[in-house]
């Protein structure tokens, strides 16, 4: 993805310069096209005009002409005056090595001081200055067509309104903007969507200190905390992880979700309540559905956090026999980061079902609508795709088995009608 030079790589570029460094050499420890570089220093380097002698022209040692700039009551030759460079017809600037080829400034140049030609310099400050402006000014207007505009706001108005997100509309349509762009044309109100239509962009909430955890470590964490977790996955990278956690509803009714890393797959079960039996009964209704060979191979490790509805970890890791089905993991008390992948889908989920929802009107088969919406939407961290396009072998017979199909970006809806 493009990014913009920062200050600091600025800096780098006029150190390199002032060391005679050339810009294929910059370019590699930068880790950035030559040409970004070599741009670069043309579009911001400053100009520093020579003051004694202001004539730049090649061929002012041989010409002899008089009145270039119609001036015909001089008596100066052209050649001695600082007018040619701009009213002379035959004007050419005197060629430099250093200055009009690589590295196009005279930084390094062991002739700059007694140099008669302009010259330019890469200096970072001013580099960073001109280049913020003109990014500024780039973006203080409209860099698209009338008709480009009305079908990026018919388009992106119209699924905004489905609950689809900016990054799965663009992906999924052939729009001339970027994220960015689309998010700051919606602010200025350019487009009819506004921010109250963005659930993540009215629904930040100020974040309250929590109590910092005791050192200790209780029993049912001990050889599953997740620094083992890390040490394991360390020696197993290529074992798919299940990421396990609770949707609460205010009623009695609750969702329990699996998230599967490498493809952020969602899958969603409604228990009867938030207790250890009803969890160890989906999860064995789960291994049931799909079979025990799919699930042993979808579900060998899985991430959970330290609610008390997963403490039981024997339970859930072995069946009834004793047959070990998993290997059980626990996130560190308040570091819900640990397993991002799953509280992002939970955002996704909270679209249909807002904090304070009551669950007890919904059953399977409107989850499973919700869950065929949340899966084919196109997501960054699924390679510019939808977790649907992204299924394993064995992820693609349980989710054969469990009845969800895709649905078309078009018709994606993130909102709750889709439950009704």
């Amino acid at each position: 993805m493009f990014k913009q030079l920062s200050q600091i790589e600025r800096l780098y570029i006029e150190t390199s310069l002032n060391q005679a460094m050339t810009i294929h050499e910059i370019a590699e420890v930068l880790k950035r096209p030559v040409t970004t570089i070599s741009r670069e220093i043309k579009r911001n380097r400053v100009e520093k005009k020579y003051q004694f002698d202001k004539n730049q022209c090649d061929h002012r040692t041989d010409c002899r002409k008089r009145h270039a700039c119609g001036n015909h009551e001089c008596s100066r030759r052209c050649n001695v005056c600082n007018l040619c460079n701009k009213a002379c017809a035959a004007f050419v600037r005197i060629p430099c090595k250093t200055r009009d080829r690589s590295p196009h400034c005279c930084n390094a140049c062991t002739k700059k001081s007694r140099c008669f030609l302009d010259k330019y310099f890469y200096l970072s400050s001013p580099a960073q200055d001109t280049a913020r402006d003109r990014l500024s000014a780039s973006r203080a207007v409209i860099q698209i067509t009338d008709l480009e505009l009305e079908k990026l706001n018919q388009t992106v108005s119209r699924r905004i309104k489905k609950g689809q997100p900016i990054y799965h509309i663009l992906a999924s349509s052939e729009l001339p903007v970027s994220e960015s762009t689309v998010y700051r044309y919606i602010s200025s109100g350019i487009l009819n969507a506004r921010n109250i239509d963005l659930p993540r962009k009215v629904g930040m909430r100020i974040r309250t200190g929590r109590k910092r955890p005791s050192g200790i470590i209780p029993g049912y964490r001990i050889n599953r905390t997740y620094d083992d977790y890390l040490a394991f996955m360390e020696k197993n990278p290529d074992i798919e992880v299940a990421q396990m956690d609770l949707v609460e509803g205010s009623g009695h009714k609750n969702l329990l979700t699996f998230t599967f890393v490498h493809s952020r797959l969602l899958l969603a079960f409604l228990i009867p309540d938030k207790t250890q039996a009803s969890v160890i009964s989906a999860i064995n209704e789960l291994e049931k559905t799909i079979g025990q060979r799919l699930f042993r191979k979808a579900f060998k490790v899985v991430l959970t956090d330290n609610g008390t509805e997963f403490q039981n970890h024997r339970l859930i890791e072995f069946t009834s026999g004793s047959v070990k089905r998993c290997r059980l993991f626990y996130c560190d008390p308040y570091a819900s980061w640990q397993k991002g992948a799953c509280e992002k889908n939970h955002t996704n989920i909270r679209l249909f079902l807002p904090k304070g929802s009551d669950f007890d009107a919904l059953n399977q088969g409107k989850v499973d609508r919700m869950l065929c919406n949340i899966n084919s939407v196109i997501r960054k961290s699924t390679k510019e795709d939808a977790p649907f396009n992204q299924l394993s072998a064995t992820l693609t017979g349980i989710v054969r088995k469990l009845g969800l199909v895709r649905i078309h970006p078009e018709n994606v809806t993130l909102r709750s009608s889709v439950l009704k």
